[in-house]
């Protein structure tokens, strides 16, 4: 049995959930994505924060934030309370949302990601929010807003790679690359070392 795991982009002072969405596993490759969709919907932010999760943190999503812009901050180990203002969102999630599922028969992740966007957008960004005092998307909205558009999602995808370096293999201008191996443009073949860029999920 696959358990979803639901990813979640909350504005930190607007408490505008950005997106939400459930995924079969927790890794980097969804929280690439799951980064994007969030950035498409409201902008680019200047910072970040998340947990010390290893999806968080791999080379890929550290260094995509980096292009982008983004300061990544992390929560200290074993300090939930640093990320109070997500946590408060998660009880609302579990108490409301998954509380309205419980009953829904033969419940497939499409059916649990459209019933959560609606939810999201209909309910919890529009109720007023008890420590702001106004709903979160007016207060997104009001701003002050120092939020950058975002990329298209191809340089989006670009973004989130990591950077190697291989040694070049002479006799036929190839490179290996996660056990495989990877011919280089003949316009590099003069180069004895090569940066590359990829991600881990999508070595095409």
């Amino acid at each position: 049995l696959v358990v979803p795991v639901l990813f979640g982009v909350l504005d930190d002072r607007s408490r505008v959930a950005c997106h939400l969405q459930w995924y079969l596993a927790e890794d980097s490759e969804n929280v690439a994505h799951g980064l994007s969709q969030a950035f498409q919907k409201r902008g680019l932010p200047r910072s970040a924060m998340s947990d010390n999760g290893g999806a968080m943190t791999a080379d890929e999503i550290e260094e995509g934030l980096g292009r982008l812009g983004i300061v990544h901050e992390r929560t200290l180990p074993h300090s939930p309370y640093q990320n109070g203002k997500q946590e408060n969102f998660w009880a609302q999630v579990e108490g409301r949302l998954l509380a309205m599922m419980e009953d829904v028969p033969d419940l497939t992740l499409g059916m649990l990601n459209d019933a959560t966007q609606a939810w999201v957008e209909h309910e919890y960004n529009r109720k007023v929010h008890s420590e702001v005092g106004m709903t979160p998307v007016v207060r997104f909205l009001a701003g002050p807003d120092v939020s950058r558009p975002s990329p298209d999602s191809a340089a989006l995808r670009l973004a989130f790679t990591k950077t190697e370096e291989r040694s070049q293999r002479r006799s036929d201008g190839t490179l290996s690359l996660e056990g495989r191996r990877v011919e280089i443009p003949g316009r590099y073949r003069h180069l004895e070392k090569v940066a590359i860029r990829y991600a881990s999920w999508d070595l095409s």
